[in-house]
């Protein structure tokens, strides 16, 4: 799936949102990360004339921050995780947990499965999946930092089964490496490079969830990594590249967990690919 917004449209973004804080009564501080998001989607055309690579990074980080609150500006429970976001740090370098960031990975997240045909709604922990077999839970944490893993896992895990039966969703986007531009020759060079290091991470963190996966806790992990990339034979500037990887223990899980989990990861298309 690729996805292209124009400048203009970037512009349009920043206008809207404001219009969706408005209407939800978000009070934004002028020093709030995601203020200044807002006024540097504002200026995304003088942006892209001036071209400087540090700046077209952070207007590529704020246009992604906005696309997810407007794409969700229909959902009637948007002003909880839109109040996380405004009120939170939102600096993809900062290695701390962040209850904002863990709010624009929800309402990301939701976009994806929306998109994928499930019905799904914004709601405690944070994303309820409305299946065959009944309501199903998804803990959204972003980890920038592999320090944060263990806390986050155990968090996201306490969330869902105070409600029943669900998975916990990671976005990995290291600080460092997530303000790293990727300069690629096409989106298939970008589907080894990110794949390959998510594949990576997820072994480093295997040993932390096959507990919680055995023993019935959790019905698996979803682990969702992006990177801003530069695809020089493409017609675009600016890339966000996202790739999906489903993680459970088939053998050792009861079966209604195994169907459970396979209800949610038995799709193929697991790669987004945002451009402008």
């Amino acid at each position: 799936m690729h996805v292209v917004t124009s400048y203009e449209n970037m512009e349009m973004l920043s206008r809207e949102v404001l219009k969706i804080c408005e209407k939800l009564s978000i009070r934004l501080s002028l020093n709030s990360d995601f203020n200044k998001m807002i006024t540097i989607c504002s200026m995304a055309t003088e942006i892209n004339k001036n071209k400087d690579s540090e700046v077209m990074l952070k207007l590529c980080h704020a246009k992604r921050v906005l696309s997810a609150v407007y794409d969700c500006k229909d959902e009637a429970d948007l002003r909880e995780p839109l109040q996380r976001i405004a009120g939170s740090v939102l600096d993809p370098s900062s290695p701390e947990p962040s209850r904002g960031k863990d709010a624009l990975f929800e309402l990301e997240f939701f976009q994806y499965l929306k998109a994928h045909g499930y019905k799904v709604r914004l709601g405690e922990p944070d994303i309820i999946l409305d299946a065959p077999f009944g309501e199903w839970y998804i803990a959204c944490k972003t980890i920038n930092s592999s320090a944060n893993f263990e806390k986050q896992l155990s968090s996201g895990c306490a969330q869902v089964t105070a409600r029943g039966n669900g998975c916990v969703a990671f976005n990995l986007e290291p600080g460092k490496e997530i303000q790293n531009l990727l300069v690629l020759n096409d989106p298939n060079e970008a589907v080894e490079i990110v794949s390959e290091a998510l594949r990576q991470e997820i072994e480093e963190f295997r040993r932390h969830i096959l507990k919680k996966i055995r023993d019935g806790r959790l019905d698996g992990i979803i682990y969702v990594k992006s990177r801003f990339t530069q695809f020089i034979n493409t017609n675009t500037d600016l890339d966000v590249y996202t790739t999906v990887m489903y993680s459970s223990d088939i053998a050792n899980q009861e079966v209604d967990a195994v169907r459970r989990f396979n209800y949610l990861s038995h799709f193929q298309d697991n790669v987004i690919n945002r451009g402008w």
